[in-house]
């Protein structure tokens, strides 16, 4: 059914009835041509869907074509496909693309192998106010890394360090630190603390275990702490706010979010500060195989929003940490194949335009980093660990601060501090007038 010359019908026809199949001539069909044969029958009837549609030219029998695929169709001299490289159109190796392009995704303990696609994924989504259109349906395929840079600008900070003032600022740091007794291992940590000395300081991804954590980098000299642990997967998720003791909570510390809810995972603190709430948060990955997506969009954000306005009802809002997505196009490097990246967690349709609801201006909640850098691009947070995706800013923007709207005025920088070694993912630093 792949390999050119052995279809079973015209390609003009399409692709085989694969639904109508039985199981095991499905099995059969991806034992030959080499792909997994795990899962229900959903599961291996997309698997052929997607190997059908994967782009000429992507290497392996499994991938050859059925249909004609419009996507950069000129070939080069050596006859392999002409993709984007990066800088250049150059004769790529599709199959060292994808490898790059799957490792460089961003992750959760359980890693990501080849993300697939949920029904509805390509719809049209429309334009929000503070965000570009998305791709048309049936056009993705054909956006090309130059068209999405087209208009973007390289990123300038507006400050510099010199202009820190500690009577008129409050410094806010959010860190997804991929385990915190590994960081611990090095001096990163103490480096960034020595050297930012924030005012509060969140954590996510810190794998710490009920019980545990207590006994985990603490104590620090003028700071409080509080932390946030999953409980039905040890080592798994977790999140650890610092509060300069200067500036102690008021009032509250909540975990989770309403009323405790959605906390098994430990993926939130809430702490009041004298002139804002600060939630620090790690939001759900949608999978590996996207299989947490409709738990991500229609359960966790609803949810999410419900809580931001809830505090908003009584004091303004700064929610940060991971929030796992890629708001605009630019907000992670470009992978060959736009239609493919919309399938990867973090960049799929839903997960955008959910995030673009929950800071519509209806909400009033806004990125700060894109309110202050409308147009910068190639400026990320996430860098995969492997293929030296950081030194080539192979990345993702995951990382970020989204404030209410009483607060946007007295939002002076938002920054990254890529240079800060010791997690896949950096540093963001807040700037706020206190």
């Amino acid at each position: 059914f792949f390999r050119a010359g052995c279809n079973s019908m015209p390609a003009s026809n399409g692709p085989p009835d694969y639904p109508a199949m039985k199981v095991d001539e499905l099995k059969k069909l991806l034992k030959q041509h080499g792909l997994p044969v795990s899962g229900g029958k959903d599961a291996l009837v997309q698997r052929l869907q997607q190997a059908v549609a994967a782009p000429k030219g992507t290497a392996g029998k499994a991938k050859a074509n059925l249909e004609t695929d419009t996507v950069n169709s000129g070939k080069g001299k050596s006859g392999k496909r002409k993709v984007e490289t990066g800088d250049s159109l150059g004769d790529a190796s599709p199959k060292k693309a994808k490898k790059e392009a799957l490792e460089a995704l961003p992750t959760e303990p359980e890693g990501i192998a080849s993300a697939k696609v949920q029904k509805g994924n390509n719809k049209k989504l429309s334009n929000t106010e503070g965000g570009e259109a998305d791709a048309p349906a049936g056009k993705a395929a054909t956006v090309t890394e130059e068209a999405i840079l087209a208009g973007t600008v390289p990123f300038q900070r507006r400050t510099s360090d010199k202009d820190w003032d500690a009577n008129k600022y409050l410094k806010i740091i959010s860190w997804n630190v991929n385990g915190l007794n590994s960081l611990l291992k090095g001096d990163s940590f103490d480096q960034l603390l020595k050297q930012e000395q924030p005012d509060v300081l969140c954590l996510q991804e810190t794998k710490l275990q009920v019980g545990a954590a207590s006994s985990v980098g603490l104590p620090i000299e003028g700071y409080e702490v509080f932390d946030n642990c999953s409980t039905p997967r040890l080592g798994y998720a977790g999140t650890r706010t610092y509060v300069r003791k200067g500036i102690t909570p008021n009032s509250m510390v909540a975990y989770g979010l309403s009323a405790g809810k959605h906390n098994a995972e430990g993926r939130a603190i809430t702490i009041d500060l004298p002139n804002c709430r600060v939630v620090n948060t790690y939001v759900p990955n949608a999978g590996m195989q996207l299989e947490r997506l409709k738990y991500r969009v229609e359960t966790w954000d609803p949810a999410m929003l419900a809580y931001l306005q809830e505090l908003e009802a009584t004091k303004p809002v700064v929610w940060t940490g991971d929030l796992n997505v890629a708001e605009k196009d630019y907000d992670r490097f470009f992978a060959s194949n736009y239609k493919q990246m919309e399938k990867s967690p973090g960049f799929t349709p839903q997960e955008r335009a959910s995030f673009r609801n929950m800071t519509s201006e209806a909400t009033g909640l806004t990125d700060a980093f894109r309110m202050l850098y409308p147009n910068a691009s190639q400026v990320y947070s996430y860098w995969g660990m492997r293929f030296n995706m950081k030194a080539q800013n192979k990345g993702w923007r995951l990382d970020y601060f989204v404030v209410s709207k009483a607060l946007r005025d007295c939002v002076v920088d938002t920054y990254m501090l890529p240079d800060v070694a010791g997690s896949d993912h950096c540093p963001v630093v807040l700037w706020l007038k206190k």
